[in-house]
């Protein structure tokens, strides 16, 4: 108390992240803060702490930690970092959202029953106008079968980020191709 006491004068309220509020309420365990640390790695603005984080997302399902997995996958549908990050600062919860999504890509295949706990994220995230998130939400949701029935008002997930359109070919693209081929004469 004596060498606090001594700083007192020097410390301001609104010094660090401020009075108390309720966003810095501890969560209720030790996995759920884990979780929410993983998800505002996944949102640094710096990238070699996102590509960290990702890996570190991945091994966590290798592992099997299914309470980390679990919050992490409450964190992704909120999307709010809580008492994670600086208020002051901006949070990219776009960074979060796009790595996350690359690690469950790359862990589907092999940890179907893990990747599956975020099937509600992922459903969200192939719906989403941001083509890299459709993409890798799109690569995850086809090898997870069970969510399949779920997918029927997006369609198949190989035909998410697809043109609707028909390929047409027009002979204008042809034409340069056949006047810059060296002639044999």
């Amino acid at each position: 108390h004596f060498g606090l006491s001594l700083l007192e004068s020097d410390l301001h309220p609104d010094d660090g992240d401020g009075p108390w509020n309720e966003g810095m309420k501890p969560l209720d365990s030790c996995e759920a803060a884990l979780a929410g640390y993983l998800w505002a790695a996944l949102g640094s603005p710096t990238t070699s702490v996102r590509w960290e984080a990702a890996h570190a997302v991945r091994a966590t399902i290798e592992l099997g930690w299914t309470p980390v997995v679990n919050a992490l996958a409450k964190f992704a549908v909120v999307g709010s970092p809580g008492a994670f990050v600086d208020k002051r600062f901006f949070f990219y919860e776009w960074h979060s959202r796009l790595w996350l999504t690359l690690a469950l890509a790359r862990c589907a295949a092999e940890h179907r029953n893990m990747v599956s706990m975020f099937g509600e994220f992922l459903l969200m995230s192939a719906k989403e106008e941001h083509v890299l998130l459709r993409h890798f939400a799109a690569c995850a949701l086809h090898e997870l079968p069970e969510l399949l029935g779920e997918m029927t008002a997006l369609g198949a997930p190989e035909k998410i980020n697809t043109s609707e359109l028909p390929l047409v070919e027009h002979d204008a693209y042809r034409r340069p191709e056949v006047e810059t081929q060296p002639s044999n004469d």
